[in-house]
């Protein structure tokens, strides 16, 4: 018996026990967020041991089983790393090959750069500069990301180009075209909403930055990284049936994160502004399916300290699959990665309104190591993804605090459109 097909008897008796008890599963939070029920602790030891055998067989006999929840994608760090071929759209409308960068510097400085390949040509990319001096920069066409790729043009387009040089090692990131100075009535705006400081002086203008991105720590492959316990928490949560863990299957992503350095000149209208020694986290994601509209929420918070520790924690919210998902990993100085095993980070504790919390405190245990996170946002970007926009993403630059030593990064919160816009935002957009 293969693991869906285990799955799937796990769900039918299940729901046989269900019915039997008849008992009403307790009401999600805010009518999104699955609350652990009086079964709870069964389907969660249940679950748990069902990942543990998926672990072990495939380690034990080698065979061939589905990606994820503890079996890789890939068989080497080349075939992961190369842009992935999509499959025929007609079974697969859906699919898609990802890319995404983010760096930040104690001065202030941010970089984030991402493209997503998708069925028929779709090109969905960013690119976003903060600098210490000049401002905010933002590709002229944001909030929309959607462009027509070129043929062969991997995760690269006229103005931007990304590309792998060594497989987890060393990846090189350009730009060359215009970009949109924050005009300084959007900088007062934003400044209120958040209330901080900078810059911001309007109009467009010519950039060019050739930088370099380089691994600081191995990647965090999701599929055979992740500890078992968050998840088992989360599908433990949701209520069972056949048609949920065949949804949770269908979904599957292969995702992997890496913490590095982006280093490189940035230039503006010909003249250098910034020699860049930025640090952040990178990601990879491919699969048969993304569909922006399936998120109700995400937050996530990639760091780097003083001490040279590096954090990613988050917690994901996809009501039709998983609405309570917490996920992340630490990198020690010393080379040593480990994932996150618990977190009190919940979105319904934060934002639930519509807007980024912009102070929030977060722990976490990973490695056998309590670490209590302060985040302050100092600034942010907002853009649209999808054909139709159906998720809005903020992209925060945030001075972080973790065990008393300071640090720097980035926190990504997206927000499903479908749901209220903050107020200064609305505003905004009626005017336009």
């Amino acid at each position: 018996m293969d693991f869906g097909s285990l799955l799937l008897a796990v769900a039918a008796a299940w729901g046989l026990l269900t019915l039997l008890i008849r008992r009403p599963a307790a009401r999600p939070l805010f009518g999104v967020y699955a609350r652990p029920g009086r079964w709870y602790n069964l389907k969660y030891a249940a679950f748990l041991l069902l990942l543990q055998l998926r672990r072990l067989r495939r380690n034990k006999d080698g065979k061939a089983e589905p990606a994820g929840m503890g079996v890789a994608s890939r068989n080497s760090p080349a075939e992961m790393e190369r842009p992935q071929q999509l499959p025929d759209d007609r079974k697969h409308p859906n699919a898609v090959d990802a890319v995404y960068f983010n760096g930040a510097d104690q001065l202030g400085n941010n970089l984030i750069m991402a493209a997503s390949r998708r069925q028929r040509n779709l090109l969905q990319c960013l690119s976003i500069l903060r600098l210490r001096g000049v401002g905010l920069l933002e590709h002229p066409s944001h909030p929309d990301t959607n462009f027509t790729a070129t043929e062969g043009g991997g995760f690269s387009k006229s103005d931007m180009r990304i590309e792998c040089l060594e497989p987890m090692q060393t990846w090189r990131l350009e730009f060359d075209g215009e970009m949109t100075l924050l005009p300084e009535a959007e900088a007062e705006k934003r400044r209120r909403q958040l209330g901080t400081t900078g810059g911001g002086c309007g109009g467009r203008v010519r950039v060019r930055a050739q930088l370099t991105w380089r691994a600081l720590h191995r990647q965090f492959d999701f599929d055979t990284d992740q500890d078992s316990h968050p998840l088992a928490e989360a599908v433990a949560s949701e209520e069972w049936s056949q048609e949920m863990f065949k949804r949770l299957e269908s979904v599957h992503q292969t995702h992997y994160e890496q913490f590095g350095e982006i280093t490189g000149p940035v230039y503006v209208d010909d003249e250098k502004v910034a020699d860049l020694k930025l640090q952040g986290a990178r990601d990879h994601s491919y699969g048969n399916h993304r569909v922006w509209s399936d998120l109700y929420r995400y937050g996530l918070q990639y760091i780097y300290l003083q001490d040279r520790t590096c954090i990613a924690i988050g917690c994901v919210s996809m009501p039709n699959y998983l609405s309570n998902l917490v996920i992340g990993f630490v990198c020690t100085p010393d080379g040593r990665v480990s994932p996150v095993r618990q977190s009190d980070f919940r979105l319904y504790n934060e934002g639930q309104d519509g807007r980024p919390s912009t102070d929030f405190r977060i722990r976490c245990l990973a490695g056998g190591r309590t670490y209590t996170v302060q985040c302050r946002a100092a600034d942010q970007a907002v853009f649209c993804m999808g054909t139709a926009a159906e998720v809005r993403i903020y992209e925060r630059f945030c001075d972080f605090e973790v065990n008393g030593i300071r640090g720097w990064g980035v926190s990504e919160w997206c927000y499903r459109s479908s749901e209220p816009w903050p107020a200064w935002e609305h505003a905004e957009q009626s005017a336009a």
